[in-house]
């Protein structure tokens, strides 16, 4: 029993929620959702089961847990405690014993509603217990309003396979005749396919046209994962549906086309999604980004950063001058990194402005220009217009060609502080590729302040982790004492629901950072090689993407096999 101590504290002690989820989910509870409790954002962002937050409410209030799959409520309970005020208080009369009616609810902190009861009650000795929100809403459907009878745990595996056949039904009966865009059954489809990668934290929609089937995917943690499939016959509406809600033109079918969607759900939360429709052999592929502004809102700390990264990385982002990369493949997480650092810079006294393509989150605070490359605005004409309204801090979206490249060398030269991005495998290569774009050497030599290499990976399920003992044969070679590698704290997530069964839960970043000084500066000016340029930042401290993830590894937040699928770069 834990009276008196916070529920966060509560589930992080019990190792239901790690110290960053909690961060996280304050954050979050502050800025956006201030009415809603802590339990209900925890549950919202599946971090951990409706019964493990109940149980630490349970415990920080000193009462009881009660399952309520086997119980029976006892005749004598329903007669001190009516149905009907069951079902107005939206609790559970267990049991009536030696003159002690106990009751199960999800509030017994609630002192309106307990002190409530009593008053109805007149005087009544009770005894509150706590049961979910769900086990007692399926409690009253089975024994108080009588929609089903028999034993509770098995009503509530046919609950869920009802659930489960309606929605095969919903999708399987939509008649291809009678529905177009514009139908009921093509907008609930779309609608609750948006809702539910949403809520079980999805980051794509993937829609992809074959011979036979119309094949819908959600990326989740960045591993796709397929979902039921709708008749290959609604393909049309579905993506015209998709193209209307997003603003694209509905008759052009030969071109790629992008737009955004506003989209509400359940009444209080709105999603933005950034939608690209592509032409393909067998119709169009559409792919729906979801875009969480809670992104923007994520600290330096929240990035995964080692400490000695961190600590320099704080450095180099309060410079006054000089140009900050980041680089990685699409999906790595470079833009949140970016977001994170004008965040932290984001002050009264510092004027920020961006060129992005597009702006995928509104910042308050910065200003945010999109490129608009079919009216002529593109990141040179906007970088050269925002350097006339004297701003300290810019943010070019991506280095894609020598023209954005110069304006990029000129605004840091010139006493701006620079970010941006360029799609490279790791940090050295990032040198290589602005002097292959056609950027003078010394121009980058003495431009280029540092470069951030970044990836994503997934980290293991914090419900179901569980200590291993790998085979170490493979990381043999890399000069790392045998003693390191067996003390080293080795975990693996054996699957859950929380993890769909897959052992991981959520991702993390791992990187590289290259900070230039007056060895690098030269070989860029002698336009070395990308391979010489990795062995002489090595030789000055830089940790590589595979050893930072290695260390991640050791640590028991992510495992081997990820680290080698994704940053197994030359050393």
């Amino acid at each position: 029993m834990v009276i008196g101590k916070k529920l966060g504290e509560i589930l992080v002690e019990s190792n239901l929620l790690s110290e960053l989820q909690l961060k996280e989910v304050l954050r979050a509870q502050k800025l956006f959702f201030p009415e809603k409790k802590l339990g209900e954002v925890v549950l919202e962002r599946e971090y951990t089961s409706e019964n493990d937050v109940f149980k630490a409410l349970a415990d920080q209030g000193g009462f009881d847990f009660i399952d309520l799959g086997p119980v029976t409520p006892s005749e004598n309970a329903r007669t001190v405690l009516p149905d009907d005020k069951s079902q107005e208080f939206e609790v559970i009369p267990v049991s009536y014993t030696d003159g002690v009616l106990t009751i199960a609810t999800s509030e017994a902190s609630n002192l309106n509603l307990t002190d409530g009861i009593d008053f109805y009650l007149n005087g009544l000795t009770t005894k509150y217990v706590v049961a979910t929100p769900s086990a007692i809403e399926l409690s009253i459907r089975v024994h108080i309003e009588g929609n089903v009878d028999g034993d509770m745990s098995s009503q509530i595996s046919q609950t869920i396979l009802d659930m489960e056949s309606e929605l095969e039904v919903r999708v399987d009966e939509i008649d291809p005749l009678d529905s177009d865009e514009n139908s009921a059954p093509i907008i609930t489809l779309v609608d609750s396919w948006i809702k539910q990668a949403t809520e079980i934290g999805a980051s794509d929609i993937h829609i992809e046209p074959f011979e036979e089937v119309l094949r819908v995917r959600f990326r989740i943690d960045g591993v796709l994962r397929e979902q039921e499939a709708p008749r290959k016959q609604l393909q049309s509406s579905i993506i015209a549906r998709i193209k209307i809600m997003s603003g694209m033109n509905i008759s052009e079918k030969r071109k790629p086309q992008d737009g955004r969607i506003k989209l509400r759900i359940n009444d209080e939360k709105v999603i933005d999604l950034r939608v690209s429709a592509l032409p393909a052999y067998r119709g169009e592929s559409v792919v729906m980004r979801i875009l969480d502004p809670e992104n923007t809102d994520i600290g330096l700390d929240q990035l995964g950063l080692s400490d000695n990264i961190l600590k320099s990385f704080n450095s180099l982002i309060t410079r006054p001058n000089g140009i900050f990369m980041l680089c990685g493949p699409t999906g790595s997480g470079k833009t949140t990194t970016l977001y994170a650092a004008l965040q932290h810079l984001n002050k009264p006294n510092v004027k920020i402005i961006t060129a992005e393509e597009p702006v995928e989150y509104s910042i308050y605070g910065i200003n945010q220009c999109d490129v608009k490359r079919n009216i002529g605005l593109t990141f040179e004409r906007i970088v050269r217009a925002m350097l006339r309204q004297a701003p300290n801090v810019i943010l070019i979206g991506e280095i894609r060609d020598l023209e954005t490249a110069n304006i990029a060398v000129r605004a840091s030269l010139t006493g701006h502080l620079v970010f941006s991005t360029i799609h490279t495998n790791d940090a050295p290569s990032a040198i290589t590729r602005l002097i292959d774009i056609g950027l003078e050497g010394f121009l980058v030599a003495s431009s280029i302040s540092a470069v951030l290499a970044q990836r994503l990976v997934r980290t293991i399920c914090s419900r179901c982790a569980e200590p291993i003992s790998p085979n170490l044969e493979g990381l043999e070679g890399l000069n790392i004492p045998k003693a390191v590698l067996e003390s080293a704290n080795w975990q693996m997530g054996k699957g859950c629901q929380l993890c769909y069964k897959t052992g991981m839960k959520g991702r993390m970043g791992i990187h590289e950072l290259m900070i230039m000084n007056t060895a690098l500066r030269k070989l860029t000016y002698e336009t070395s090689t990308t391979l010489a340029l990795r062995q002489q930042a090595i030789q000055n401290g830089m940790i590589s993407l595979f050893n930072d993830g290695l260390q991640k590894a050791m640590n028991g937040k992510t495992t081997i096999e990820e680290i080698l699928t994704y940053a197994r770069v030359a050393e």
